[in-house]
């Protein structure tokens, strides 16, 4: 972390500071000795005022002769009565180390002592004896006169606090040290010590500079205190103050503390000439940042394949833009790149570090903006998992961004274009300003994988880590994928058994783990060794059933893992070029696994997309088998539906989708109706079969589960199940749990006649 100090040497100044030090320096150095002269240094926050006042002071050192510099800070005093006398300590101590100019060597000795030494040694050892004593009284004299100052400080604050009369003399407390100096000074009996002051400093041979840094982070008092301070004591011989302050910032301190009008002109009186520190150029500062960010994250960029070239694109973007932007002084700089050392380097695996430093930068330069950014990305990683925004939610969050926007002068038209590149469903439209799919626009599978593959800041699964160090709660993690990746290509089996677990895991958000790990592998589709493919396959044939019974159903029923799962293996299989690698990928996909009724809607798509049945005859090129690998997995996997038992078959999700594709795939054959007959016989086995044929049904925003007269007629006498059905719940001799399973059926049946 930089710990955001100011530079103390030219070999550290990036933005230019070292002339400008030089020349300050040069101007104090020339400054009259007469008087003493109070100097201003402006500038905000951040600008560079300490840095200057560093470089300046370096400056001076070199200078032959070069002053005594003190760094005076007024905030390490414990007590605002002892500033006075904190600051003649400071000048008691820098004089001592100063020489009286040269004394005249006609001067005689004064006393028999005198006399006697310069008759041993010399004149030139009289002379830097009186030099010694010149120096030694000056300092004793500044310590007094500040030790009697701050004692009678204290005292009129005594007065002050005991109601004494006189105490209005003294003035309210916020101008107590200044106006005890003003107080000593014009005493009678103080008058003559403040002329031995001054007479003693015009003699020394070098000036005093005295610095006061950071006058504006002063609390309103002591900043008011200070300035009077210096106001009392400014027109001291060879003493120059430099100040730097906030000039906004003092200027209302003033006028809050003083009880005055106008705090510039209150501050004209104090500061006798004053320097703005210059704004440096933005191409340096943005320069200064790029170079940092290379170097942060120099492995990060020297290893960027040709695919992600985009990256360093956009990096130089971000910098260019919203460093152009928000990087307006040294200061915001070091707190941009100290963001990203906290936020970014701990999860650089995790991240994009063009989408991380556009971010950091944002939170920098408008925080507005950052919140709307994290809550956006909440919104869209919910759509992600299966959620829906409403019209309303999205027309409040795109005003809301609308606000932010004009808020900082922003064209909401060309920063929507920015953002679109960076969060998913902003939409450049230029069309209505309230129309609501402004955001949370197009959120489609494709959209979101294009951020995940590349660990974006709009990806659902890694969005989490650019604001709190951490994936999403319930989020695969990039290390998961790759050991998930690695088993398939090296140990199917153990893929199948990481993919159960997967498939066991529950989400806090709804669904198991193997749902993402489904999403994750389309991200990276593009990267997945074909090696690795047949594993995949192998672990999806063994678990996908188990997942669709233990997640909900998404809309119209169908099981969200598997529509993801399809498209993933016409990914997959769209790379495999190898004949013999296709025909094991295939094999895994229709001969073997658990999964029957995941590979059944694999298979029902093309007994259409082929023709086999129905009218959706698909072209060659958008089906996903040959018409030789159709019919080969055709006939496996209706001997599989002939060759299972009932109990099993009966098991699987969507059992009605498998009966007809049986009955499609067998050329409208009654092998299907046969089988539902056989295995119907008892009233046990109805009922188990009727749980498994409903269907799904929405009404009035409720979802039914209903059975359809139009989807069971074509494998058992529809009427006389209703009748079977409704005898078993009317017997009183039937088990309780099958009665009460009977009546359940009864109403899916009611409201399977209104389908």
């Amino acid at each position: 972390m930089d710990a955001d100090r100011p530079i103390t040497t030219a070999d550290d100044d990036r933005l230019g500071f070292t002339p400008v030090a030089n020349h300050l320096a040069q101007v104090i150095l020339d400054q009259s000795a007469t008087d003493g002269l109070v100097f201003g240094i402006e500038g905000k926050w951040g600008s560079g005022k300490s840095t200057l006042i560093n470089l300046t002071i370096a400056s001076l050192e070199n200078a032959s002769p070069a002053p005594e510099i003190i760094e005076y800070s007024p905030w390490l005093v414990g007590s605002r009565d002892d500033l006075l006398s904190h600051l003649f300590d400071e000048l008691a101590a820098a004089a001592s180390n100063i020489d009286a100019i040269e004394v005249s060597p006609n001067e005689q000795p004064r006393t028999l002592y005198e006399r006697i030494r310069k008759r041993i040694f010399g004149d030139e050892h009289l002379r830097l004896r009186r030099k010694e004593r010149l120096k030694k009284q000056l300092g004793g004299k500044l310590r007094a006169f500040g030790t009697m100052a701050g004692g009678l400080s204290r005292a009129m604050k005594a007065t002050t606090v005991l109601g004494v009369p006189h105490a209005e003399i003294a003035g309210s407390l916020i101008d107590r040290a200044g106006d005890t100096a003003k107080s000593l000074f014009t005493s009678g009996s103080l008058t003559k010590r403040k002329a031995e002051i001054v007479e003693a400093l015009k003699l020394i041979s070098r000036r005093i500079v005295v610095f006061v840094d950071d006058l504006d982070r002063l609390e309103p008092r002591e900043a008011s205190e200070v300035l009077r301070l210096i106001r009392a004591v400014a027109d001291f011989p060879n003493i120059i103050y430099v100040l730097s302050y906030d000039v906004d910032v003092v200027s209302n301190t003033l006028q809050k503390a003083v009880q005055v009008d106008d705090g510039r002109a209150f501050l004209e009186k104090i500061i006798q000439v004053s320097f703005r520190v210059p704004r440096p150029e933005a191409f340096d500062l943005r320069r200064w940042f790029h170079e940092e960010v290379h170097r942060l994250f120099a492995s990060d960029l020297s290893n960027v394949s040709s695919q992600q070239l985009p990256s360093t694109h956009r990096l130089a973007r971000a910098i260019d833009t919203q460093g152009g932007r928000y990087l307006k002084t040294p200061r915001d700089v070091v707190r941009a790149l100290n963001a990203l050392r906290l936020h970014a380097i701990p999860v650089r695996t995790h991240i994009d570090v063009a989408d991380m430093v556009w971010l950091q930068l944002v939170r920098i330069g408008n925080p507005m903006l950052y919140e709307w950014i994290e809550e956006y990305l909440t919104e869209t990683s919910a759509v992600y998992r299966g959620a829906m925004v409403g019209e309303q939610e999205a027309r409040r969050s795109g005003l809301r961004l609308q606000e932010i926007l004009a808020r900082e002068h922003l064209d909401d038209d060309r920063t929507r274009i920015e953002l679109s590149g960076i969060l998913p469903g902003v939409s450049r439209g230029l069309g209505n300003q309230d129309d609501p799919h402004r955001v949370f626009n197009n959120l489609g599978r494709n959209l979101f994988n294009t951020f995940v593959a590349e660990r974006r800041l709009g990806s659902p699964e890694h969005y989490r880590y650019y604001f709190a160090f951490a994936q999403p709660a319930g989020a695969l993690s990039d290390e998961q994928v790759e050991v998930f990746l690695q088993l398939a290509e090296q140990d199917r089996d153990a893929a199948i058994r990481m993919f159960t677990e997967l498939g066991a895991q529950a989400r806090p958000q709804g669904g198991v783990m193997a749902e993402l790990m489904i999403e994750r592998l389309i991200a990276a589709v593009d990267r997945i060794s074909p090696a690795a493919v047949p594993g995949i396959i192998s672990a999806l044939s063994e678990v996908l059933d188990d997942v669709a019974l233990s997640t909900r159903d998404g809309d119209w029923g169908q099981h969200r893992a598997w529509g993801a799962a399809e498209h993933l293996v016409e990914r997959l299989l769209g790379g495999i070029a190898d004949p013999a690698m296709r025909q094991d990928c295939l094999s895994r996909l229709f001969t073997f696994g658990k999964a029957i009724g995941w590979q059944t809607s694999m298979l029902r798509s093309e007994i259409f997309a082929h023709g086999h049945y129905g009218d959706r005859t698909q072209p060659e090129e958008q089906r996903l088998l040959t018409q030789l690998e159709f019919e080969a997995s055709l006939s496996s996997m209706l001997r599989r539906y002939a060759d299972m038992p009932p109990q099993q078959l009966r098991a699987v999700p969507n059992l009605v989708s498998l009966l007809y594709a049986w009955q499609q795939g067998a050329g409208n054959s009654n092998d299907a109706r046969r089988w539902v007959e056989a295995s119907t016989q008892t009233d046990e086995d109805l009922l188990a079969f009727l749980s498994r044929a409903r269907g799904w049904m929405s009404r009035n925003d409720e979802v039914l589960y209903p059975l359809k007269r139009r989807e069971l007629a074509d494998f058992l006498d529809y009427d006389a199940a209703v009748q079977r059905v409704r005898l078993i719940a009317g017997n009183a001799q039937t088990p309780e749990a099958q009665r009460r399973l009977a009546t359940e059926l009864l109403v899916a049946f009611q409201q399977g006649e209104h389908d």
